[in-house]
């Protein structure tokens, strides 16, 4: 069994724990988004089966450009690149809340804010299965041992909680009507596109290797004080009962 398979596990295990805590430090009732945590395992899989990446395989089939970034590649593809998983991600991290154990939590945005931290880092942890079973199909990784992926364990677990507040911040936005709600998603989508460009930007040539986890660390800093600030916002607006104890960044 690939080295990356026992790493993925513990990053599962450390990342739901953390989220389960996080959520319950959020409110008196925090527990109450832990079910959440189940409905998104399964999009990220899904969303690039079956929309990502057939999307970018149509676009090579008939253009024909090149499907490898570097630099000589088109900017619009690199674009395209850039831009399909902020767009179509931020979107289908949103999808559970037409179901009715999600929705209710709409009902308000403090709930709404709550109820998308927890999709969207249930999202982030389906991502880092997905993600392990990709990197286990590449044969240079297979005989690796576990302790060589603690690259892949620690900046999965920060994009757990990326995920988290950026899907907080369009699910709030949800709560508030539609102009929010649009303007939230594309804050959301804008950060998303932010903490995937160092790869992009690396692989045109255009930054070092050493600068590609730069606007990650960027995006998640910006998406932890927005979400900062509409927690603090609404808590203003909250019911006494729903009265956070302590958040810990």
């Amino acid at each position: 069994m690939t080295g990356i398979y026992p790493m993925a596990a513990l990053t599962m295990l450390i990342g739901a724990a953390c989220a389960m805590a996080y959520l319950a430090t959020g409110s008196n009732g925090g527990r109450k988004y832990w079910p959440l945590l189940l409905l998104g395992l399964p999009l990220s899989f899904l969303v690039n089966r079956l929309v990502k990446g057939p999307l970018i395989q149509a676009v090579i089939t008939s253009t024909g450009v090149s499907p490898s970034l570097n630099a000589d590649s088109l900017l619009w593809f690199a674009l395209l690149v850039l831009m399909t998983a902020p767009f179509f991600e931020e979107l289908v991290k949103l999808l559970p809340f037409v179901l009715p154990v999600a929705r209710r939590h709409l009902a308000q945005p403090w709930s709404g804010l709550w109820a998308g931290l927890a999709l969207g880092m249930s999202f982030g942890l389906g991502e880092a299965a997905y993600i392990a079973y990709g990197i286990s199909q590449a044969p240079e990784y297979q005989s690796m041992p576990s302790h060589l992926f603690t690259g892949y364990l620690f900046e999965r677990l920060m994009v757990v909680f990326l995920h988290g507040f950026l899907t907080a911040i369009a699910a709030a936005g949800l709560a508030l009507g539609w102009r929010r709600a649009i303007f939230n998603l594309l804050v959301a989508m804008g950060l998303h596109a932010l903490a995937n460009s160092g790869i992009v930007l690396n692989h045109l040539g255009w930054i070092p290797l050493a600068w590609v986890q730069a606007p990650l660390l960027l995006a998640i800093l910006v998406a932890v004080l927005y979400f900062e600030h509409l927690r603090r916002r609404e808590l203003a607006h909250t019911p006494s009962e729903d009265v956070p104890e302590k958040v810990y960044f």
